[in-house]
């Protein structure tokens, strides 16, 4: 009994390590996976508010499991959610897969054979009535159209667009976020990678705030058919935007890298803004001063320029000084051809590339104390770059300090805006000397006359004890 029972329990004992990789592996939340379809179905079912948890959708065009609803140019588009009200998606990794597809027939083409070389990404064209939010979210070949209600234009003024911390990538011959009819939209913290374009603004309704922030643009506007690059551009508007006197279109913060904008020293075709609308001199905010900024310009003597902002990059003060054409743009601080730069407000003349040029106007020379003001106040000079830098006025002194110099080491002319702080030293207290017992004097006969006599006391003690030990022995 007792060997049966020791086989029995190494068997559970296998058991149980057999299981710990399968038992980690579900703990650890192995990727779950829909097909289009029950993605499409969860999303209904949750009356439109679906939070996938990582979930990975992932499909291939299949006109027997949910039909194309058109071809349209390189994109298999599926119109979507049209009984819904608001839609949020988050946590959602979508993959498209291009493959053949045959015999399809829709209302705008077909019947055809369309194969994948050609139709290289997926639509979702959102006709949901209410608001749209896409949060966490990646979109692989796949295009987000909040298109809205074509039905009711004019519920687009009540409507928004929210998307963040999204990644849109491998969008061919496209814009990544397209067809945005809502009057607001707020893009905010997302990445943009090999996208042909990268946010369409469509539709006629007065807009009122499009915020674009923080967002990431790779390679932009360089996936494309040949001889198509460089053409869309990060933003479109599109000929029917419309603007009141409450929009704000504000572009702050983003970082564009691969494809740049030109620029002194760079190489770049990249448009920031494709403009086919009339923006009447209205300023695009948010945009940092001096840095380059470009405008494709498509509809000649159709629509006014817009302003840029003036300020400062942190390190000058700027002031917006107009619109270069490619012929007159040297940079995008150099107004060496100011006089043939157009104004904001002007309307175009010619189609092609326009880019924003500012004028250095000052830079700010602080002295600062190091010691929060508790020795000085900060002395603020307001300088013309190149000028000779300011002097302090004054001798810099600190109680108990030796004053050494100015971090950084004051340069001869002003190059930007700088902030000089003193460096001070400790003064050191001189140490109090201090006093010792004075050494005897040379030649004391004092002295002399004790060592004496204390030799002569030892002497006769020694005299006496030999005496007494002849005695004893005698």
């Amino acid at each position: 009994m007792h060997g049966k029972r020791k086989i029995l329990i190494w068997l559970i004992m296998i058991t149980i390590v057999a299981m710990i990789p399968v038992l980690s592996a579900d703990a650890s939340g192995s990727e779950k996976t829909l097909t289009f379809k029950e993605f499409l179905q969860e999303v209904v079912d949750r009356k439109g508010n679906f939070d996938g948890g990582g979930v990975l959708v992932r499909w291939e065009p299949n006109e027997a499991e949910r039909k194309i609803d058109r071809i349209q140019s390189n994109n298999a588009q599926y119109q979507i959610f049209s009984e819904l009200d608001d839609i949020t998606l988050s946590n959602i990794n979508f993959e498209y897969v291009p493959a053949d597809i045959f015999e399809h027939t829709d209302a705008w083409a077909g019947p055809g054979n369309w194969f994948k070389e050609k139709i290289r990404n997926a639509e979702f064209q959102f006709l949901n009535k209410g608001n749209v939010t896409l949060k966490n979210c990646t979109f692989e070949k796949v295009i987000a159209s909040p298109f809205g209600d074509q039905q009711n234009r004019s519920g687009d003024a009540e409507r928004s667009l929210t998307v963040t911390n999204c990644t849109f990538s491998n969008v061919y011959n496209a814009y990544a976020l397209k067809d945005i009819y809502p009057a607001n939209a707020r893009i905010e913290d997302n990445r943009f990678v090999n996208c042909s374009g990268a946010i369409y603004l469509e539709g006629k309704i007065s807009r009122e705030t499009i915020y674009v922030s923080k967002n990431r643009f790779d390679n932009i506007d360089q996936y494309a058919e040949s001889g198509k690059e460089n053409t869309r551009g990060i933003i479109q508007l599109s000929a029917g935007f419309t603007t009141g006197d409450s929009t704000q279109i504000i572009l702050k913060d983003n970082t564009i890298t691969g494809n740049l904008v030109k620029d002194k020293g760079v190489e770049g075709g990249l448009p920031v803004l494709r403009q086919i609308a009339d923006l009447d001199g209205m300023e695009i905010g948010g945009w940092t001063p001096g840095e380059a900024f470009s405008i494709k310009a498509e509809a000649e003597g159709a629509y006014a320029l817009p302003s840029m902002p003036d300020g400062t990059d942190g390190k000058i003060n700027y002031r917006f000084a107009g619109w270069a054409a490619t012929n007159v743009y040297l940079g995008a601080t150099d107004i060496t051809n100011k006089s043939r730069f157009l104004a904001a407000g002007d309307q175009v003349t010619e189609n092609g590339m326009y880019y924003a040029v500012w004028e250095a106007t000052s830079c700010t020379v602080i002295y600062s104390d190091g010691a929060g003001g508790a020795v000085f106040a900060d002395q603020v000079f307001t300088v013309v770059p190149g000028d000779a830098t300011p002097r302090f006025n004054g001798t810099p002194q600190r109680e108990g300090y030796l004053f050494m110099g100015w971090q950084p080491t004051l340069s001869a002319t002003v190059t930007e805006n700088t902030i000089y702080t003193a460096v001070w030293e400790a003064i050191k207290p001189t140490p109090t000397p201090t006093t010792s017992a004075a050494p005897p004097k040379t030649g004391d006969g004092s002295a002399l006359g004790t060592w004496i006599g204390l030799l002569l006391l030892g002497a006769g003690g020694m005299a006496g004890l030999a005496l007494h030990m002849k005695k004893r022995k005698s």
